[in-house]
């Protein structure tokens, strides 16, 4: 089965590849991955990249993007500067790593062929095994059906959704809360996806601590 992040922020995508990194080399530290991480490593990007992965996003608007099949969802007229990133103002979104400075209209056409590529790659779900994660404490039970109505065109079996981790998930590192306490993540990842045994390891290196304000280029 192939894992797929639907936000509704940037927890759930960090939290899978922390957890498929801690299982291919479980002797590494989690300073390892966040260094392989914000230096764009193989070791820690293995799984493709999608158009919820890095940003912040209503469930109400996956919805709307997904009913749309992606069409019409990321334009240039409704892109504003907002909270140190870009907000869609028509389909509530930020971006916080898709565009470099307050310059939207310099960035966007590098933003949108990324877009696209990640909108196509989500097309191609249907002939996989996608299994949706999203992380929503407080979404509806309309909106939980009405996503599930809309993954339909995006998998030709049952569609595999799951909600969670409930509970308090943030890190117990105040510095780093928004990537979510690992124990709760690795919980619900180990029952929800399917993959249980560890990859091959490699040998532990150590790495610098990573700052909490260094920037993801993704």
């Amino acid at each position: 089965m192939v894992p797929v992040s639907l936000g509704q922020t940037c927890q759930t995508r960090f939290q899978l590849l922390r957890w498929l990194y801690a299982k291919r080399f479980p002797h590494r530290s989690l300073d390892d991955f966040r260094r392989d991480l914000y230096a764009r490593s193989p070791d820690a990007h293995v799984l493709p990249k999608y158009p919820f992965d890095w940003q912040i996003t209503a469930p109400e608007t996956v919805c709307e993007w997904l009913e749309r099949d992606f069409q019409g969802v990321f334009e240039l007229a409704d892109l504003v500067s907002a909270d140190g990133g870009v907000r869609n103002q028509r389909f509530p979104a930020v971006f916080p790593h898709h565009f470099h400075g307050a310059d939207i209209a310099g960035g966007y056409n590098s933003a949108r062929q990324k877009f696209e590529a990640h909108a196509e790659r989500f097309r191609a779900l249907r002939y996989q095994e996608p299994v949706f994660l999203m992380f929503a404490p407080t979404i509806s039970a309309a909106t939980k059906d009405r996503l599930s109505v809309a993954l339909r065109r995006y998998t030709s079996g049952p569609v595999r959704l799951h909600f969670g981790p409930t509970g308090d998930v943030r890190a117990k590192d105040a510095d780093f809360a928004w990537e979510g306490d690992d124990l709760h993540w690795a919980s619900f990842l180990d029952h929800h996806t399917g993959v249980t045994e560890a990859l091959p390891s490699e040998t532990h290196q150590s790495a610098p601590a990573v700052a909490p304000s260094a920037i993801i280029n993704l």
